[in-house]
């Protein structure tokens, strides 16, 4: 079974979902809180597939609690001003 992983470009943290119905629910729930950061959604068997089919990406960091991204996201800087 494949997952979806939600990633955001301002962490370097990946959401894991297990559907695609999940990955909507979150994916609508993190806008609602966040809706300066930018998402991408990436669909791989598991997140060793993901590592080697996006070698840019480093999913070393993995949750699966909606509540964890988004607080990582909370308490990171906006988008544009980064340092």
């Amino acid at each position: 079974m494949s997952r979806l992983y939600i990633v955001s470009a301002s962490i370097d943290e990946f959401l894991e979902v297990a559907s695609a119905e999940k990955a909507k629910e979150a994916y609508n729930e993190i806008k609602k809180v966040v809706p300066e950061h930018s998402f991408t959604i990436f669909g791989a068997e598991d997140v060793t597939s993901l590592a080697r089919s996006h070698r840019h990406l480093d999913p070393s960091h993995l949750t699966k609690s909606v509540s964890t991204f988004m607080e990582t996201l909370c308490t990171s800087p906006s988008p544009g001003k980064r340092t």
